[in-house]
């Protein structure tokens, strides 16, 4: 028993009914009658919520839950209150709680949970018989996915009570499943938009990273006519890539990849053990404003350090090891 109910008196149902003001009560359930009709109004099908065929309610989404706080002129905050990090077995756990405040007092909070072991989260590629098996490096790829998704359904749990739109709106997860494809592309990155597989057509099995190499107007076909929400995300993120903090757009993982195995060639063609270090330094002859991560390489850095590359291979008057004497070392982390 909590020190709250410990000393509380007790208070019967029926007291409790006789204590309210009804006129007040009648005036409050019409207000909330006013405002939820003026939030139906206001929100978009297939955008702020999603109508799911052979259900009772609508599903609200989170653009439709943000439009709800604005209206009402809330702020939120969030806390992970827990979670599960397992490295080793790449197992992820959030779970957040949103508080929603107005004028820095607390009106309500909500939970949401999110782990990599959901169905949506898992990606699956074949074993060496030819199987399809859960990919054992698929949550960590998508551990902050997953405490996003957290964040959202808190965010709609806690929407859902403060507006009273529980009668209005549901959060049954098993009926989010169609919004799936919604919930990829908000959380869209570039590196699983290269290996998002296209699931018809002509280039059926393929990931848009190979098809970007061999037809790039189907890709510009994609971002224009896919039905699917992720994949559209997908196409328009690899023909338009993330800038970098100023502004730059980033090179592509295959981009970076084509520099790597240039920067190995020459290398190995030197007699050079250290490919990965000849590659950055090899990056940085040929962009000295580049900082040297591999993860952070423009588009410009790219096509400079590929042209320099190639260039240096080509000539006839190539030093041996160009980085003789040259002791600084770069710690970077791997591109996944």
């Amino acid at each position: 028993m909590s020190e709250e109910e410990k000393y509380q008196p007790s208070l019967s149902t029926l007291e409790l009914i006789n204590n309210l003001n009804t006129n007040d009560m009648r005036n409050e359930l019409t207000a909330i009658n006013h405002f939820q009709a003026m939030v139906q109004e206001q929100l978009t099908e297939n955008q702020d919520y999603g109508i799911i065929q052979g259900t009772n309610k609508p599903t609200l989404l989170k653009p439709g839950a943000e439009k709800i706080l604005m209206i009402m002129g809330v702020q939120s905050k969030y806390e992970i209150v827990d979670k599960i990090e397992d490295y080793q077995k790449g197992y992820f756990d959030y779970t957040v709680q949103a508080k929603l405040l107005k004028n820095g007092m607390l009106l309500t909070e909500g939970l949401g949970s999110a782990n990599t072991n959901e169905k949506k989260f898992q990606r699956k590629i074949k074993n060496s018989s030819g199987e399809k098996e859960v990919d054992p490096n698929s949550g960590f790829d998508m551990k902050n996915t997953v405490l996003k998704m957290a964040k959202k359904r808190a965010q709609i749990d806690a929407t859902l009570t403060i507006a009273s739109l529980s009668n209005i709106f549901t959060q049954d997860l098993d009926e989010l499943k169609d919004f799936s494809d919604r919930e990829k592309s908000e959380t869209m990155t570039i590196e699983i938009a290269e290996n998002t597989k296209i699931t018809f057509g002509k280039h059926k099995g393929e990931t848009l990273s190979q098809v970007m190499k061999s037809d790039q107007s189907y890709i510009r076909w994609l971002s224009d006519n896919a039905r699917q929400a992720d994949l559209k995300q997908a196409s328009k993120m690899l023909l338009n890539p993330p800038a970098d903090e100023n502004g730059e757009k980033l090179a592509t993982k295959d981009q970076v990849i084509e520099l790597s195995d240039l920067g190995k060639t020459y290398a190995e063609s030197h007699g050079i053990v250290d490919a990965k270090k000849t590659t950055i330094d090899l990056i940085k002859m040929a962009d000295s404003d580049w900082l040297g991560d591999l993860t952070k390489i423009s588009d410009s850095t790219y096509r400079q350090a590929k042209k320099y590359i190639q260039d240096l291979m080509a000539s006839e008057h190539v030093p041996s090891d160009p980085f003789a004497g040259d002791t600084d070392t770069i710690e970077i982390d791997e591109q996944d």
